[in-house]
């Protein structure tokens, strides 16, 4: 099992995010994620957010874009018969002019996942 950490809590503290991807890792975290507005944040970090996002390191892509195989684990929320929500978390695009293109594949691809597993009609 991987441990991972949410950047959010070196931007409350008031640190860059290069700083928490550094400290992060050298801490021993097996992944981050990122949490922060890509609008508020300058082509040089979009850069090394982007560098630092391999679908490896960071999960948060569009189900397909990453290396998570959902079939197995939603079969499983079937099985367990969970009556609930499947929240999609997203790492935010490379580029911020897609993110609306970005979010529709990421609904497109968890429903077709979901449906496949008989979790939508």
């Amino acid at each position: 099992m991987k441990l991972g950490l949410i950047n959010s809590v070196w931007i409350h503290a008031g640190q860059p995010t290069e700083y928490g991807l550094r400290k992060t890792k050298e801490l021993g975290f097996d992944s981050v994620d990122i949490c922060t507005d890509p609008l508020g944040i300058d082509v040089r970090e979009r850069r090394l957010i982007k560098d630092e996002c391999d679908g490896k390191v960071h999960g948060d892509l569009p189900p397909g874009q990453g290396v998570v195989d959902f079939a197995p684990y939603l079969r499983e929320i079937k099985d367990l018969n969970i009556d609930g929500a499947i929240s999609i978390e997203l790492e935010y695009p490379p580029e911020p002019d897609s993110i609306v293109q970005w979010v529709e594949e990421a609904y497109r691809e968890t429903d077709r996942r979901m449906q496949a597993a008989g979790l939508r009609d």
